[in-house]
């Protein structure tokens, strides 16, 4: 996964959403028009692991995860400017997720 901004399409149980995803040396830092999103990755080759907490920075429509609050895991495979990854979040209906990762600019 290479350092940059990236768009972010969640697709959940509960629906779609999308954001953008600043990722550096192993940080995330990232948000939409309510949540925000703080964590850390590891990658090894192609593959890449992340630890994310999100929380709701305004009101608004529902979050894809149901909560104001959540911690998730993922884990994905990166393929050029694209890491494609599958979560889980404990406070999500069904608890798993997928997230598409798509890098807009350095």
């Amino acid at each position: 996964m290479r350092d940059g901004l990236y768009k972010a399409c969640f697709e959940t149980p509960l629906g779609s959403d999308f954001g953008v995803v600043h990722a550096v040396g192993g940080k995330i830092w990232g948000g939409d028009s309510n949540m925000f999103y703080v964590g850390s990755y590891v990658t090894s080759g192609s593959e890449v692991t992340a630890h994310v907490s999100t929380k709701r920075h305004s009101l608004g429509h529902l979050s894809v995860f149901w909560s104001d609050s959540n911690e998730v895991d993922l884990k994905g495979i990166t393929q050029g400017d694209t890491v494609q990854f599958t979560g889980r979040a404990p406070r999500l209906l069904n608890n798993t997720f997928q997230i598409i990762l798509t890098r807009i600019a350095d």
